[in-house]
C-alpha cells in the first residue's frame, strides 16, 4: 500500500466553535450544532442548508480537510451513512468520517473522490494512507450513499448498497463504536450531505 502526501490542515468543528446558528438540514439532523452554517470563513469554506441537505464548499484552496463528529457510547456494534455528491476537481472529496480520535486525530474516512473513484483511507499518527481504492458499477453518477458497518473488530464498507471493502483491527478505523462518528470533506469542491444517520 502507498503512502499518500497530501498537503492537509485539519479544521475541526466541535462543541463551542463559532458557528451561525441556523437550523441544521432535517436529514443531518444527528449532526446539529456541529455544521458550520455561514458565509466564506479565513480558509474558504462556505456550509448552508438546502431543503434536507447540507451544502459544504471550497473552492478557493486546495487540500484542506474539514469534519465534523459526533461521539457515541460505548458499543461493539456501530453503523453510519450518508448520502453525498462530490463537484470539484483532485484531490477534492467528501464522505464518511468514522473512528475519530479526539486525542490522537487518528480516524478512517470513505470518501467519494471528485474524479468519480472510492476511496477509504486511514489518517494514522503520522500518516495518510489509502487502503481501498475503486470504481466502477457499484457508484453513480452524482449522488451515492455510503455506509460503514463495525462489529467487534471488522469494518465493512459499503456504496449503494454492495459492499467495497472489509477490515480487521489492524487498522485505527475497526474496533468499537464510541469513538467519532461524523462527515468530511477535502477541498477543493462543492459537496452535498444529505441522510446521516448512525446507529
Amino acid at each position: 500500500m502507498r503512502l499518500l502526501s497530501l498537503p492537509i490542515i485539519l479544521w475541526l468543528l466541535a462543541g463551542g466553535a463559532a458557528m451561525a446558528q441556523q437550523p441544521a438540514p432535517s436529514s443531518m439532523e444527528a449532526l446539529r450544532g456541529l455544521l458550520f452554517l455561514g458565509p466564506r470563513d479565513s480558509q474558504g469554506w462556505e456550509g448552508k442548508g438546502e431543503g434536507d441537505a447540507y451544502l459544504l464548499s471550497n473552492t478557493d484552496r486546495g487540500g484542506l480537510i474539514r469534519y465534523v463528529y459526533t461521539l457515541g457510547k460505548s458499543s461493539e456494534a456501530a453503523e453510519a451513512q450518508v448520502t453525498v455528491s462530490v463537484d470539484g476537481k483532485a484531490p477534492g472529496a467528501a464522505g464518511l468520517l468514522y473512528g475519530f480520535d479526539p486525542q490522537r486525530r487518528t480516524y478512517c474516512a470513505l470518501m467519494l473522490n471528485a474524479d468519480g473513484t472510492l476511496g477509504l483511507y486511514q489518517r494514522g499518527s503520522d500518516s495518510f494512507q489509502r487502503l481501498v481504492s475503486a470504481q466502477g458499477a457499484a457508484l453513480r453518477p452524482g449522488a451515492n450513499i455510503l455506509r460503514i458497518r463495525v462489529e467487534r473488530n471488522r469494518l465493512d464498507a459499503f456504496v449503494n448498497g454492495q459492499g467495497v471493502a472489509t477490515l480487521a483491527s489492524t487498522t485505527v478505523c475497526a474496533g468499537k463504536g464510541d469513538t467519532g462518528i461524523g462527515i468530511i470533506a477535502v477541498s477543493p469542491g462543492r459537496f452535498r450531505f444529505s441522510d446521516f444517520q448512525r446507529r
